[in-house]
């Protein structure tokens, strides 16, 4: 996905996944029928967050450019001889 759409997109998504998790750690505590459900909130919200924790190499990448490749120039050769002026 990183290497289709802009970085913004690509470094905003993982925090998506930050706000499911805490929402749904959350959501048992509004409603006594909720609490039922815990364990399945608990378990989504767990998911969420390892998601969202296991896309930091893009954060890393994307801080040394486009899949951490650098271009590299060749240096510029200069002619050994003197210039007669």
């Amino acid at each position: 996905m990183f290497r289709l759409k802009p970085s913004v997109y690509v470094l905003s998504a993982p925090w998506l996944f930050y706000d499911m998790a805490f929402f749904l750690i959350g959501i048992p505590s509004l409603s006594p029928k909720l609490r039922e459900i815990h364990a399945i909130f608990s378990d989504t919200a767990t998911w969420s967050y390892a998601v969202a924790s296991a896309v930091a190499f893009i954060f890393f990448a994307l801080n040394f450019g486009e899949e951490a490749i650098v271009e590299l120039r060749q240096p510029k050769i200069t002619s050994l001889t003197p210039v007669l002026v």
